[in-house]
């Protein structure tokens, strides 16, 4: 069992695997990693979540509520998308090379073009795109119907229709066009931040990020040609802009202020919603707004989480989908329980929150006793608790179960592995060279360490019979020792990729499992995979590829 997701990159799940690499099972689902999100029809959403298998995003829709989710069965990538008229058809492009038309009510899609993207309708159903736009500009081109052939008009990157049909925008290089809806009496508005652009919805203004020096502006052109007005300064152009019924929204920062931003087309802009947001967007009526709501991870490296909200006219905001990334698994040799970290989002703050789950994925539960959870070798979770100059282990119910003295030191760090059979508590200091390596805490007694005294170990795990332990050391490698002053035996070697790895025994000390996270440069992303081990450092196979990646394994007796 391990951490299923992108290592420092973000988003993750627990799941289960087999020693030979099957029945690969997820056992949590909390909402990975989301993008975008736009309105389609009959009350539903679409937004990109981050694959399930670390790969890249997957098109789901789903209701207001956040529930009856459906996959749409397009390639996977960042996706622009278009609602046909009649609400029953959405046309997706990925990544500038595959152009699709998905049935809402299935997630079924046919292939309908390739090279296409920012597609768009016409009132009557005509759809347009840029197609061939590499590496540079394309060619605007329109079809009459979704099955139609291309029509080419003019040199852009991006295109907008009006709501009367009667008029498109054009994105060409960095200035932004206005012309008729064959292409004709094109003209040449003012230069462009990046390349969003939306209607009013009388067909009248134009709305877009523009810049006027090194600044960027939220600003509005007449379609009949008059200046340009510039409706509020930004300090960077935003993820969207949403012009419906009820004003122009942005999502943006003024000053000290930000969040989504409205402007009824007089006066000044007001905030509506406070906090880093994105991607805001009306629903058709102009009575709900869809919109992304960003959460800081603090402390962490990789990409913040991000959940979808709605906020109705009335002032009434709820979240819909879920930021929660699955961390830190842990389970007794019996394998009854799995107990992890959960960090999820609370306001503007992080939180972390233990649970403990079965292995077939029922009885999710919350734990609530504090301090750090070690199983004793009968699969009973205590809570040690640093206090003082020792350490106490708990029950649940609070109960002290025992006392270990630490070393005469202020505050010293370390990390505790679990207890032995013997009673002893496994225990690995990293403070600093007067107290560091791998010790026993044995009760009562001063701490015994092992030899050499000082390893450079950031984690280690114990053989359950206590006879052994695997310690990994920064960004080298992987090494294992007998716990009666035996020898250091190389297990593996990170090499130049690799940036941390953790270890884990199988319940009866024949294998050891241990996961690399690696880091690959040219691709600037992150990976993790888990290799199997005999107890003497043999390895076996790889049984969790980089295309799944996984952290922090634990072993667990099951029959999955």
């Amino acid at each position: 069992m391990f951490e299923a997701g992108r290592g420092v990159d973000g988003g993750g799940n627990l799941a289960l695997v087999r020693p030979d690499g099957s029945a690969f099972h997820l056992l949590t689902r909390g909402d990975e990693n989301v993008s975008g999100a736009t309105w389609t029809a009959d009350d539903r959403v679409a937004a990109d979540f981050q694959a399930r298998d670390g790969g890249e995003d997957e098109l789901w829709t789903m209701d207001a509520a956040g529930r009856r989710r459906t996959l749409m069965h397009v390639p996977t990538g960042p996706h622009d998308v278009a609602l046909a008229p009649g609400g029953r058809t959405l046309v997706v492009s990925t990544e500038f090379q595959v152009l699709e038309a998905v049935d809402l009510r299935t997630g079924s899609a046919r292939t309908i073009g390739h090279r296409a993207s920012s597609p768009a309708f016409a009132p009557d159903g005509a759809l347009y795109t840029v197609v061939d736009a590499q590496p540079s500009d394309g060619w605007v081109s329109v079809r009459s119907t979704i099955d139609g052939r291309d029509r080419r008009l003019m040199r852009g990157f991006t295109v907008s229709v009006s709501p009367d049909g009667r008029a498109i925008a054009v994105v060409r290089g960095d200035w932004l066009w206005i012309a008729n809806a064959d292409g004709s009496r094109a003209r040449r508005v003012a230069p462009v931040d990046n390349g969003l652009t939306t209607w009013s919805p009388d067909s009248r203004s134009l709305a877009f990020f523009c810049r006027k020096g090194q600044g960027v502006r939220v600003c509005t052109v007449p379609r009949a040609g008059a200046a340009t007005v510039r409706v509020a300064a930004v300090e960077r152009a935003g993820a969207s802009l949403s012009w419906g019924r009820r004003g122009l929204v942005f999502p943006a920062g003024l000053g000290r202020k930000t969040g989504i931003w409205t402007w009824d087309g007089i006066g000044t802009p007001r905030l509506l919603l406070p906090g880093d947001i994105g991607s805001a967007s009306w629903s058709p009526d102009g009575r709900r707004l869809v919109f992304l709501r960003i959460f800081p991870m603090e402390k962490q490296a990789g990409p913040p989480l991000a959940a979808l909200f709605v906020a109705d006219a009335d002032g009434r905001v709820r979240q819909i989908t879920h930021p929660a990334v699955d961390q830190s698994p842990s389970a007794p040799l019996n394998g009854r329980w799995i107990a992890f970290v959960r960090h999820g989002i609370s306001g503007n703050h992080s939180i972390f929150r233990r649970y403990a789950i079965r292995p077939d994925g029922t009885g999710l539960h919350l734990i609530h006793q504090g301090g750090t959870l070690v199983w004793t070798p009968q699969g009973a979770p205590l809570y040690a608790v640093q206090n003082d100059r020792q350490i106490d282990l708990r029950t649940a119910s609070g109960t002290l179960v025992r006392s270990y003295a630490l070393p005469h030191q202020d505050e010293p760090e370390f990390e505790i592995d679990g207890i032995l059979p013997n009673g002893d508590l496994g225990i690995a200091f990293t403070s600093d060279e007067s107290t560091c390596g791998v010790a026993m805490l044995t009760s009562p007694g001063p701490p015994q360490f092992l030899r050499p005294k000082c390893p450079d170990a950031d984690t280690t795990s114990w053989s359950p019979d206590g006879a052994h332990v695997a310690f990994a050391s920064g960004s080298e490698g992987i090494w294992t020792t007998t716990v009666a002053d035996g020898p250091l035996t190389t297990v593996t070697r990170l090499g130049r990729n690799g940036i941390f790895a953790t270890t884990a025994w199988s319940p009866d000390g024949r294998f050891l499992a241990v996961s690399v996270l690696h880091n690959n440069d040219a691709e600037d992303t992150s990976w993790s995979n888990i290799t199997l081990y005999n107890a003497s450092g043999h390895p076996l196979g790889t049984i969790v590829p980089r295309v799944i990646g996984g952290q922090d394994p634990v072993w667990i007796n099951s029959d999955r």
